[in-house]
């Protein structure tokens, strides 16, 4: 009996290292299907992220370019404005100019005026004064 149950340890023993032997070829075939997998998708984030690196460059080489377009319609509408501005300081200062010979002129007929109305003043008193009196 002792024999048989040798025989019988000894073939379950011989099972249980087949099941092993089973278990860790299928532990190793899940191993090696884990790590094709993860190379797959090691690859495939690595072509995602090329895309969008791609992506991002395209938009942001766009954005670059809309930005310099901006600016230069920028500084296109602050010349222009400048030179508007520049034009009418020069109309503004060449009115001011012409405003002020203008003035100079109308004293001058002022002061003219105000001396002959000064001078016809002091006749007037003159006349009256020494010559419109009662003779006695």
């Amino acid at each position: 009996m002792d024999k048989k149950l040798d025989i019988h340890i000894a073939t379950s023993n011989e099972k249980f290292q087949r099941l092993e032997d089973k278990i860790d070829t299928v532990e190793a075939k899940l191993e090696q299907r884990i790590n094709a997998v993860e190379a797959k998708l090691e690859q495939r984030i690595n072509a995602v992220e090329a895309k969008l690196e791609q992506r991002i460059n395209a938009v942001e080489a766009k954005l670059e370019q809309q930005m310099k377009a901006v600016e230069a319609k920028l500084e296109q509408r602050i010349n222009s404005i400048e030179v508007q501005l520049g034009q009418r300081i020069d109309t503004v200062e060449s009115t001011l100019q012409d405003i002020s010979k203008r003035q100079a002129g109308t004293d001058a007929r002022l002061w003219g005026f105000l001396v002959t109305l000064l001078v016809a003043t002091v006749g007037l008193l003159t006349k009256v004064l020494f010559f419109d009196l009662p003779r006695p």
